[in-house]
């Protein structure tokens, strides 16, 4: 071998390393590497094949060449892709950032630079990088393709269409670029365009059981029920353990009982015998058909399996009534938690009245209007006997029967009319529905106050005794409301409604007051009773014009369970769904109220809730956005970089308030920001203070909007400062805050509720982002006694008349409650919005890990908290005293709070 030249042994080892033989190469290229110690060629080569094999020489032999050579690219490359495989990224970007220097006209180096910055999630110097590739290459389809998906990651969904139509222009038969279109077009609101690219891409693979489950999703939403079945059928048979296509499946079956669900269900639990899902509505199959063991024995384990999951414990009280089931159930706990709470929390007598009531000074007559039309007779015998066992007598039935046809139903009004004299029966001729049968009987209402019972529900036996307890002790009271639930046709009660005091935002979003709602009577004769042609939504649009007639203070809400509402197939009670016209009328229920109020707004639908818009003036008010930080300028850039191209809102400025950053990374951070003319600096050095800080940008600053915003929240759509500011010049708004999302798109923020000793807890933490988790409510538009300082909003007249942030008592911790709870002091709203949404990456500046000085500030911040606002913190209007505060939210609690 020595007879070789170096030459002829570095060919030899390519030809070794061409055939193969990757061990003779690696022998041939060490032997080039000790006869020319300074020829770089072989150590590069000996890197490459260490690269290939998995080996960290690699990183060595990269390190070698590229003392010789610092410019050689090739080497460079390499040693980035070998610390990219290791997932070090920033010495990968390191790497990489270098490339283009060497050699800027190669539009690959640009692309793999990209690549490294977007899994740093540097998404935006990603895309500034991508640009430079295509400006290289701009007929590279592949390029295209990466720039359109580093936009989706962005979320600039327009443009990433735009990059991956330009792809499928440049290589149209790539049937990857067919799908990433297909799937990326309903992010654009264009769930219709996907449907003929999915098609397209199943006629390029038509073995992709991936495009049959997207194609049978598309095809269900948009209402063709039969060809999605077909598609979600062909995805199983191509792939058999599926998940996602079952899930498609049982959405189509779901509620049709037909053979085809059951065997569907069967299907999935043969392969997944713990599927929570199939259990449960394969046991309530079987309970329809009758086959009551078998019913059993599924719920049974579904019930185990959910932890015992109150509607499953119902199901096996009713099973139980079976002699087969209930010797398999013997032994089970059948009460449910609720049921468990009723027997703790709800016995007792009836509050005390008065003495002045009881020897009738003041002992008011409250008028129930029944309006009734061939109900079944056994809940309407309970309806009208739930008003007569009542502990408080003086009351007043009046009944409207809108033509029923029934015999049984006629018979039983007449009886019940004829024998007790505090009942009065009218009849019309012709059906008139809810609202002219209600008002037929409210013509002979005689009681001080008045309240509706629907023919199928009942009263709590203490409901009347409660609300003149009410009367007696708010004189005032104009409006009196109470908790609720629902009653199942076997006489169980679940699905308790605990409700927030007055909360008029929520209110516009859906009628949460709904039953008990007792008025008083002289005010519903003055609104002219209920109004025709807003069937479905009668209540709500009752309640909404009677609000505009009264104050704050004339409403009192009862947080006892006092109305049961009947849950039977085709009740708005059962689902939602079961009466669509109900949106259309509370919609226009809300509408009218808005308009009415002299509130510029609109209402749509959003199935199956409303959705109020709030319209900002011609003249916009000026924003000042402020954002303090102390470097991190990896994440500050990428937030405050898609505030400024995503924000739609104008006019706004940005004031980033720079807490003594030191990291030259932040330096070039800020000088490239403030290249934008609505970009300033404010230097401002000690230490943390985010009250202080904030408070000092504000006095440099005369905008008529101030927003608080941490240097952590992204910003997920464009309209996120239009919904906030809409809703903060409303002129009994003090603050309005945001939804924040953690990245994996659970809740992290949805309002703050106060719990007393521990002050205040985020309300729905992990909750998924489009979940509606406890009575919708993460869905709605609502009253709140806080929100966080990581993203709110308010007007500066507001702000000023407060004094701003307390910065020597709340510096960082509730530093934000604080300031909401002196905001609620001056009789303004705290409102959060589901409409603002934005990405937290909560603690990422100050950290999450708490040290003793931490632990120490938030034991003085809690002190402060209980000296300035004690009274306040043990009773939020807006958490019902009888849900939890120690556990999960909205769970019961076990015992209520004070009431």
């Amino acid at each position: 071998m020595q007879t070789l030249s170096p030459r002829q042994l570095f060919q030899s080892a390519v030809s070794a390393e061409q055939s193969g033989d990757i061990a003779r190469a690696k022998h041939f290229y060490q032997w080039v590497t000790l006869c020319v110690p300074e020829d770089a060629t072989a150590t590069l080569r000996l890197g490459l094949l260490a690269l290939r094999e998995g080996s960290d020489a690699a990183s060595a032999l990269f390190a070698q060449v590229l003392i010789r050579k610092p410019n050689n690219w090739i080497a460079l490359a390499s040693y980035a892709e070998f610390l990219a495989q290791g997932d070090n990224h920033h010495a990968t970007v390191n790497a990489l950032k270098k490339l283009p220097l060497i050699n800027p006209d190669r539009a690959e180096l640009w692309q793999h630079l990209a690549t490294a910055l977007g899994r740093l999630e540097a998404s935006s110097d990603g895309l500034m990088a991508m640009r430079r590739s295509l400006t290289l290459d701009p007929g590279n389809d592949f390029l295209q393709s990466r720039y359109g998906f580093l936009l989706r990651e962005e979320r600039r969904i327009s443009p990433a269409l735009t990059a991956m139509k330009r792809a499928l222009l440049l290589q149209p038969g790539n049937d990857d670029y067919v799908f990433n279109f297909a799937i990326t077009a309903p992010l654009a609101g264009a769930a219709a365009l996907a449907l003929p690219w999915l098609r397209a891409h199943l006629t390029m693979v038509p073995l992709s059981a991936n495009s049959y489950q997207l194609l049978s999703r598309f095809l269900r939403r948009h209402g063709n029920k039969i060809a999605a079945a077909k598609s979600a059928r062909q995805a199983l048979i191509l792939d058999p353990q599926s998940s996602i296509a079952h899930d498609e499946l049982a959405a189509l079956f779901r509620h049709q009982a037909s053979p085809a669900e059951i065997q569907l269900h069967r299907w999935t639990l043969a392969r997944y015998p713990e599927n929570l899902g199939a259990l449960s509505r394969l046991g309530q199959l079987y309970e329809e058909s009758g086959a009551l063991l078998q019913a059993a024995k599924l719920t049974l384990k579904a019930h185990r399996l959910a932890d015992n999951q109150d509607p499953l414990t119902l199901r096996l009280r009713r099973l139980n009534a079976d002699p087969e089931a209930a010797q398999l159930l013997a032994g089970v706990k059948l009460t449910t938690k609720y049921q468990d709470w009723i027997a703790a929390y709800e016995g007792g007598d009836a509050p005390p009245l008065n003495a002045d009531v009881k020897t009738a000074r003041k002992q008011p007559l409250i008028s129930i209007i029944l309006p009734v039309h061939d109900p079944d007779p056994v809940f309407l015998s309970q309806a009208i006997k739930s008003v007569q066992q009542q502990s408080y007598p003086n009351w007043q039935l009046c009944i409207c029967d809108d033509a029923s046809r029934d015999p049984e139903v006629i018979a039983l009004l007449d009886q019940a009319a004829t024998a007790d004299p505090r009942i009065h029966l009218t009849r019309r001729l012709q059906n008139g529905h809810i609202s002219r049968a209600s008002n037929d009987a409210l013509k002979y209402a005689t009681g001080e106050f008045v309240t509706f019972l629907d023919h199928d529900d009942m009263l709590a036996t203490d409901a009347l005794s409660w609300v003149v307890a009410a009367i007696h002790a708010h004189p005032q009271v104009k409006l009196i409301y109470s908790d609720e639930d629902k009653i199942d046709p076997s006489g169980d009660r679940f699905g308790p409604h605990f409700k927030p005091d007055w909360s008029p935002y929520l209110l516009l979003n859906q009628n949460y007051i709904c039953h008990l709602a007792v008025y008083d009577r002289q005010l519903v004769n003055a609104v002219n009773g209920l109004r025709v042609g807003y069937e479905g939504s009668q209540d709500h649009d009752l309640v909404l014009r009677i609000s505009r007639e009264i104050t704050a203070d004339q409403i009192h809400h009862i947080p006892r369970i006092l109305y049961h509402w009947r849950a039977a197939v085709g009740s708005t009670a059962f689902e939602l769904e079961a009466k669509p016209y109900t949106l259309a009328a509370g919609q226009r229920a809300v509408a009218d109220h808005l308009q009415q109020s002299g509130i510029a707004s609109e209402v749509v639908v959003e199935t199956p809730r409303l959705r109020i818009k709030f319209l900002l003036p011609d003249r916009l008010p000026k924003v000042t956005i402020i954002v303090p930080t102390r470097d991190q300028a990896a994440l500050t850039g990428k937030c405050l970089k898609m505030l400024l191209r995503e924000t739609d809102y104008d006019p706004f400025d940005l004031i980033i308030v720079d807490n003594d950053s030191v990291e030259p990374a932040t330096f070039q951070l800020f000088e490239a920001l403030t290249s934008d003319p609505r970009v300033r600096v404010l230097p401002v050095s000690g230490s943390f203070n985010f009250s202080a800080l904030n408070n000092q940008a504000v006095a440099t600053d005369n905008s008529e909007i101030l927003c608080f915003l941490n240097n952590d929240c992204e910003p997920l759509h464009p309209e996120w400062l239009t919904e906030l500011v809409a809703l903060a010049i409303q002129p009994d708004i003090g603050l309005a805050g945001a939804k924040l999302l953690y990245p994996d798109d659970t809740i992290q923020h949805a309002g703050l509720h106060l719990v007393g000793d521990k002050v205040a807890h985020h309300s729905f933490v992990g909750i998924g982002r489009a979940e509606g988790s406890y009575m919708g409510r993460l869905h709605c538009l609502r009253d709140v006694a806080a929100v966080t300082g990581a993203c709110m909003v308010m007007r500066r007249d507001v702000f000023d008349a407060i004094g701003g942030f307390n910065a020597i008592d709340f510096p960082i911790d509730y530093s934000d409650v604080d300031l909401c709870l002196r905001v609620l002091e001056r009789d303004l709203r705290i409102v959060w919005t589901p409409h603002s949404i934005l990405t937290h990456h909560e603690s990422a500046s100050r950290g999450r890990f708490m040290t003793v000085a931490k632990e120490a500030a938030l034991r003085e911040a809690t002190a402060a908290m209980h000296k300035r606002h004690r009274a306040v913190l043990y009773h939020d209007p807006y958490y019902s005293p009888n849900l939890s505060i120690e556990r999960a939210d909205h769970e019961l609690a076990f015992p209520p709070r004070l009431r």
